[in-house]
């Protein structure tokens, strides 16, 4: 098998901060807001819970976490008299949030998924659902009659799912099964194990230092222009850095090459690049994923790259319609989509640096090993 065995460096340049999720979050009242600094610093609960012990004040502590009127964490150290210099010796690391605009609605803070030493990166499978998106897409933009069976499935679900989170996910997984299970092994089609991107081996990114991570908060703008800032805050990986992974292609498995995978980026990328017009954002950049958390539907999915504009924005909404509760839908005001002429209508940003920006834009590159 080794001579079917080809390997790349892949190299993600972040345009934009990059949110991976670890599903953890730390709430309001356990980190250290410093308002002067701009930063926040984040506890080593182990430490917070010894220190808290050793003074005799585990008890309270405990009841201060409980405690729904109190949320700041110096205010309360200061008034058990536990110096600011003592408490910020129980903080494992401090983030810069001077982009985050600072209220009292300001609220948890979402990390970033780290490595057992606590060190921030990318999986391996975040990148690799990003190009399974991404091929999937681009093979249906070439073959007509796969593209027209998509379309069919899609609209079918449609009419015949049941309104859920998991709606259209059946349909979804008979469009890849389409593209993907090409294996020739005997067992159901529909079995996995005939999928070819099990061909496509990603690794781990390499660890990025903590000094990578800063504090984002969400800003959400709609096709007008309107611009709301939330209350809530991510810790993202910084402009500017280079995260690499290593991908291995068995060829015996998958035909695909560097140059067949970058293009494809590129045809997606122009799809979603026309969506962004909206929304009024100019964007000729070639090479660039969206990978992470708050990137948007559109760049997730394929609805606008197997339909028109117009069509996948009206299916687009129908199925937001019916996955999401309804007061989320009343609050972001889907039934709007179609009069506002995108759908979503509106979608996440940041700001960066001193610069509004998308979350988790990235530049891909290729190496051959």
């Amino acid at each position: 098998m080794g001579q079917y065995l080809k390997s790349y460096r892949v190299i993600l340049t972040t345009k934009s901060p990059v949110y991976v999720g670890s599903g953890e979050k730390i709430k309001k009242k356990q980190y250290v807001l410093n308002r002067s600094e701009k930063k926040i610093y984040l506890p080593d609960m182990k430490k917070v819970y010894s220190a808290m012990q050793r003074k005799k004040k585990g008890q309270a502590y405990e009841r201060y976490l409980l405690n729904r009127n109190e949320k700041d964490f110096a205010r309360w150290m200061q008034k058990q008299r536990v110096s600011e210099k003592e408490y910020l010796s129980w903080m494992r690391y401090r983030l810069d949030c001077s982009d985050v605009v600072l209220t009292d609605e300001t609220n948890d803070l979402l990390l970033c998924v780290k490595d057992p030493y606590g060190m921030p990166y990318i999986p391996g499978s975040s990148l690799k659902g990003v190009l399974r998106t991404i091929l999937l897409a681009d093979e249906l933009l070439y073959d007509p009659d796969k593209k027209r069976n998509a379309q069919r499935i899609i609209k079918k679900g449609l009419k015949e799912s049941r309104p859920g989170k998991r709606y259209l996910g059946r349909e979804m997984k008979e469009i890849e099964q389409q593209v993907f299970h090409l294996l020739d092994y005997e067992t159901d089609q529909r079995n996995s194990v005939q999928d070819i991107m099990r061909g496509i081996i990603i690794s781990d990114s390499k660890p990025l230092s903590l000094s990578d991570l800063t504090v984002c908060q969400q800003i959400d703008s709609n096709v007008k222009g309107t611009k709301k800032r939330l209350p809530i805050m991510r810790e993202c990986i910084r402009p500017g850095r280079k995260i690499e992974f290593t991908m291995t292609i068995d060829e015996s498995m998958n035909q695909a090459t560097d140059e067949t995978i970058l293009t494809a980026v590129n045809n997606f990328l122009g799809i979603y690049q026309k969506f962004l017009l909206k929304f009024k954002m100019q964007d000729n950049a070639e090479n660039m994923i969206y990978i992470g958390g708050a990137v948007g539907f559109v760049s997730k999915t394929i609805l606008y790259d197997i339909f028109e504009q117009d069509e996948a924005g009206e299916y687009v909404s129908e199925i937001f319609g019916k996955t999401l509760a309804k007061s989320i839908a009343r609050q972001h005001k889907h039934y709007l989509d179609s009069r506002l002429g995108a759908s979503p209508h509106a979608i996440r940003g940041t700001e960066c640096e001193g610069r509004e920006c998308e979350f988790g834009k990235c530049e891909i590159q290729m190496e051959e090993l």
